[in-house]
């Protein structure tokens, strides 16, 4: 009996294995086809940026980074977080024991703005449904929102960043509800350090959060 049962054990762990591992490879064509998808585009800011800056790296991470827009070096790469900005995200979150390797990391914005100028409405509400489906594809468990643009059109937070900042929100869309957490983006703190003890409040405040879940 006791072989029998160990046998029956042995199968159920063998096919959730299975089933991770084709959950897995769907999620992976799903992103495959929707950066495609972003790719082939008509959009104004395509015009004038480099790349479209995206990522396909760890997009089985339960927790998902949406910063506001690409910068320069960012949009050079073609990566989120990249240039100095990832490098400030890597030194404040080495401090609880992360990288940028542990998130599934994405813009709001998947297209630098000419100048780095603020996105208009129309090109928000362009880039918004996107963002929809790719957060749907990734279906994280916490969302960690980078900046008051993300903030405002993903949360529909209409107070100023430093409102916000340090603060658990709930992202709701269609069947989705995932907890989600605001800070400031790291293109702002690395040039601000008065913002800086507040960064490690938060940070601090995060590590908790992502124990929980």
């Amino acid at each position: 009996k006791t072989s029998s049962k160990f046998i029956n054990t042995s199968w159920k762990a063998d096919d959730l294995s299975v089933k991770k591992s084709l959950n897995f490879q769907n999620k992976k064509k799903r992103i495959y086809n929707f950066k495609r998808k972003i790719s082939s585009l008509d959009f104004n800011l395509k015009e004038t940026a480099s790349n479209c800056v995206f990522s396909d790296i760890n997009i089985d991470s339960k927790i998902m980074i949406i910063s506001d827009m690409p910068n320069k070096e960012e949009d050079i790469s073609g990566i989120p977080l990249s240039g100095k900005k990832g490098e400030f995200f890597d030194k404040i979150f080495s401090n609880i024991g992360y990288s940028k390797k542990n998130f599934y990391i994405s813009n709001l914005i998947f297209w630098r703005t000419p100048g780095d100028r603020k996105p208009s409405i129309d090109e928000i509400e362009f880039c918004l449904p996107l963002m929809y489906e790719l957060i749907e594809i990734i279906n994280p468990k916490l969302l960690l929102i980078l900046g008051c643009f993300a903030a405002k059109y993903l949360l529909k937070r209409n107070e100023p960043i430093i409102k916000l900042r340090g603060k658990e929100f709930s992202y709701e869309q269609k069947k989705l509800m995932i907890k989600s957490f605001i800070m400031r983006d790291p293109s702002f703190l690395v040039n601000n350090a008065l913002e800086k003890k507040n960064t490690w409040l938060d940070i601090c405040k995060l590590k908790k959060i992502i124990k929980v879940n």
